[in-house]
């Protein structure tokens, strides 16, 4: 929850910025994330260790800030990564340290999973490309707009 990453913030205004050494990579591949397990902790890739595998940034969706840190999304990883980093399931990653890296985590897999899941237009078929004013997924042809879902939850 988010307030078990206090003293930390989870800034997800949409800010876009060119990634820098230590912003952090999360790589998924269907449902799984790369992730360093070693020592009860979870450590993510950072930007240092996979820039010199992007000729271009193009590939890389910013997501949101953790503090001063930009978090970037790789869909469908298939990068050379450090052999310490293997992909696992969420629930292998889920109640590790440090908790804000995990929360930041979960909240990059439901986008992963909104940008994974709208490739397409659903009224003219034509491929979504990424909003460059706002998080959505614009259609070049017919211009429909797609929004990721909020999900509020009451509790009585």
């Amino acid at each position: 929850m988010i307030q078990d990453i206090t003293p930390h913030h989870l800034y997800n205004e949409f800010t876009p910025r060119s990634p820098q050494n230590g912003d952090l990579i999360f790589a998924f591949r269907d449902r799984k994330l790369l992730a360093d397990l070693s020592a009860n902790t979870c450590r993510f890739p950072l930007w240092e260790n996979v820039s010199s595998q992007f000729p271009t940034t193009t590939s890389l969706i910013w997501l949101f800030a953790l503090d001063q840190t930009s978090c970037f999304l790789v869909m469908d990883a298939d990068l050379d990564f450090p052999e310490t980093y293997t992909f696992h399931s969420l629930q292998e990653i889920r109640g590790r340290e440090p908790k804000h890296h995990i929360f930041a985590a979960m909240t990059a897999f439901h986008l992963y999973d909104w940008y994974r899941n709208r490739i397409y237009c659903g009224r003219c078929q034509t491929k979504l490309q990424p909003g460059t004013t706002e998080r959505s997924l614009v259609c070049p042809n017919c211009g429909i707009i797609e929004y990721p879902r909020i999900f509020p939850a009451v509790i009585i």
